[in-house]
């Protein structure tokens, strides 16, 4: 949050200026009740309404948003994952990239901040 705010104090607001919040879809153990993978990669969940760390990160990004009078948008990643795609042995790690960007979208939609993302693995593509 610190840094959001300070990257919206140094730069002089201007039409069509935009920020871009990026933050790691966690899917390793997303649908297990533990969400080690996020606790161990410091995404923790709302102590008071058991939500998701996703959900409070949409929060930050709204409230910063409305501060600074600045539109920023919550970057995420594994946009091109499928549940299906994770191969066998999967199940056993929990992973559901498909059921966090839809978790990820709900909370972006609740808080009123824009979603975008990206792809990080190439599907079809000459490897560079």
């Amino acid at each position: 949050e610190a840094v959001l705010r300070t990257a919206c104090a140094a730069f002089p607001k201007a039409d069509g200026l935009a920020y871009s919040v990026k933050v790691s879809g966690i899917h390793w153990h997303a649908m297990h009740p533990s969400r080690a993978a996020e606790a161990c990669a410091g995404y923790v969940p709302s102590a008071e309404t058991g939500a998701g760390a996703y959900s409070s990160i949409a929060r930050m990004l709204a409230r910063v948003s409305r501060e600074a009078g600045a539109e920023v948008f919550f970057n995420f990643t594994c946009l091109e994952m499928s549940n299906a795609s994770q191969g066998r042995g999967m199940p056993l790690a929990d992973s559901s990239p498909e059921d966090l960007i839809a978790e990820v979208r709900r909370a972006c939609i609740h808080e009123g901040v824009p979603l975008c993302g990206e792809n990080a693995l190439q599907f079809g593509l000459p490897e560079s």
